[in-house]
């Protein structure tokens, strides 16, 4: 028998870097099933205008919240509605041309920065051009994933939930390749007082209305894409907007915004149980109405009961990182276990693309992996000309280690290097954002 018909895989998650795995393994013959817990494809990009989230998510937060502090996140004990990332307004900050996958381009008629719902819309777009509906279960929970080898070759047991059913079945797989995305977790950073603090608090991810936030003092502490997207909406409804902004981020108001209404704060280091804010510079902030964190999110996988680095409940040592891996990409001790999509700050469809190949090359048996010794070096000292990031975060790529990285992965499948064109339209992004957004 072939390797093709011998192997099957498991892919976890429906969203883009599960959609493009899936679309190189068909290529390659390569037997495989993609398990979504969603109703629809699309992972992030898969809009639900709700701003519930389950009480669960809120321990995950909160490990000592209390279900009857109403402050809180909202609850909503029976909702099977999977959050998005995203909400109404908001459009992408990366071109339609420089997202798209190398054989599958944006219509022609999408904007330069598309909406989400045309980036949802290119997705199901794709999954039906290189065939994978007919490969996908929906509204399929992965509740465990556990190491069972068969003799000297590893093999997994996936223990899966189809909610219609309300029953588990359990199958075995040549190897999981883990493709749930890092924009499921809310990252809500440890700061005195926080856990007690009487005015509504909620994250990013939930945001979706400015008018439900209308004549009120909002707080929103993070100054990335995301929090700068809400300030800028909140000032247009908001009688006082806040926003704290860390040292090493960007201290400037964001444009676009009624600036009347926005105030500039330092690093906040204490919540007071009175509803006062104390801030690094010793001021005090007395007024807020409700707090949004637009702080990031958790590499987090409840599923895993094996995994080096992960504690029990599927947690990354610290959220921010996920450990002994081969590449930012393949475990070094077990390499028929992958986690797809961990790099930050990258062009997300393009780079998922080169690891796609890189894995189905490997499940091919057309690559050899270094020894382990030499897969747990490099992932200590990088691979040649990637620049170190100063984040807490290893996977914190940008422009051009991105690059760096799929043109190492193509020089060891024999992939196609990245191309001028993709580069100097990355060096070129802000000025061209700027202008699409009528920005000076």
């Amino acid at each position: 028998m072939t390797i093709q018909e011998t192997k099957k895989l498991c892919i976890i998650g429906a969203g883009a870097s599960g959609l493009v795995m899936g679309a190189k393994l068909i290529e390659s013959g390569i037997d495989f099933t993609i398990f979504e817990q969603s109703n629809e494809i699309g992972g992030t990009w898969d809009y639900k205008d709700t701003t519930k989230t389950n009480d669960q998510l809120i321990r995950d937060c909160f490990p000592n919240y209390n279900s009857q502090n109403k402050s809180f996140f909202t609850i909503d004990e029976d909702s099977k509605n999977i959050l998005s990332a995203v909400y109404p307004t908001l459009t992408t900050n990366l071109p339609a041309e420089l997202m798209a996958f190398r054989d599958f381009d944006f219509p022609k008629s999408t904007p330069m920065f598309p909406s989400h719902q045309s980036v949802f819309q290119y997705l199901k777009d794709y999954a039906a051009f290189k065939s994978l509906y007919q490969k996908i279960q929906l509204n399929t929970q992965v509740i465990s994933v556990v190491l069972d080898p068969v003799g000297q070759v590893d093999s997994w047991v996936v223990t899966i939930m189809e909610p219609q059913h309300s029953t588990t079945k359990t199958l075995r797989f040549d190897g999981v390749i883990i493709c749930n995305g890092h924009f499921a977790y809310p990252n809500i950073p440890t700061i005195n007082g926080i856990k007690n603090f009487p005015k509504p608090i909620s994250h990013s991810q939930t945001y979706r209305h400015p008018e439900n936030y209308k004549d009120k003092n909002v707080l929103v502490l993070g100054a990335s894409y995301s929090g700068r997207d809400i300030v800028r909406e909140l000032s247009s409804v908001c009688k006082k907007v806040y926003l704290c902004i860390r040292q090493d981020e960007k201290r400037t108001i964001p444009t676009r915004c009624n600036e009347n209404t926005i105030t500039l704060l330092p690093e906040i280091i204490d919540f007071h149980g009175n509803g006062m804010i104390e801030c690094k510079d010793g001021s005090i902030i007395d007024d807020v109405d409700e707090i949004i964190f637009a702080t990031g999110y958790l590499y987090k996988y409840p599923f895993m009961e094996y995994r080096y680095g992960i504690k029990g409940n599927g947690e990354t040592t610290d959220g921010m990182n996920v450990h002994d891996l081969h590449l930012h990409l393949m475990d070094i001790d077990h390499p028929t276990l992958s986690f797809m999509g961990l790099p930050r700050s990258v062009v997300p469809f393009h780079l998922f693309e080169y690891q796609a190949e890189f894995l189905t090359a490997f499940f091919l048996e057309k690559l050899k992996l270094p020894s382990k010794l030499e897969m747990k070096r490099i992932a200590l000292d990088g691979i040649t000309g990637f620049t170190p990031s100063s984040s807490s975060s290893i996977h914190q790529f940008g422009n051009p280690n991105e690059f760096t990285y799929c043109d190492y992965l193509a020089s060891l499948y024999g992939g196609p290097s990245v191309p001028q064109w993709r580069r100097s339209l990355r060096d070129n992004l802000v000025s061209l954002y700027n202008k699409f957004h009528g920005i000076e």
